[in-house]
């Protein structure tokens, strides 16, 4: 594959990272749900165990672009406005 030819195949899974937020609010709703204050642990169990967890598991990422193409893909993200 030429270096001009890159595509990022991960580009939607950022998306999930909009998913973290909201595990805080999930607590506070199964409190409210529930009345049971050990629910409150849940998204520090999540933030603090199971995403370290993933990490160490999938640390090692292979798929980064060449320096050279970074220019290109910045300028595909000016041109997407819905991307910050």
């Amino acid at each position: 594959m030429k270096e001009s030819e890159y595509i990022d195949k991960k580009k939607y899974l950022w998306l999930l990272s909009t998913f973290v937020p909201l595990v805080a609010t999930l607590g506070v709703y199964l409190y409210k749900k529930t009345h049971q204050s050990w629910v409150m642990v849940i998204p520090l169990f999540f933030i603090y165990g199971f995403i370290p967890l993933l990490d160490t598991i999938f640390s090692k990422d292979e798929s980064n672009p060449p320096e050279s193409v970074v220019p290109a893909l910045e300028i595909e993200k000016e041109r997407q406005p819905w991307q910050i």
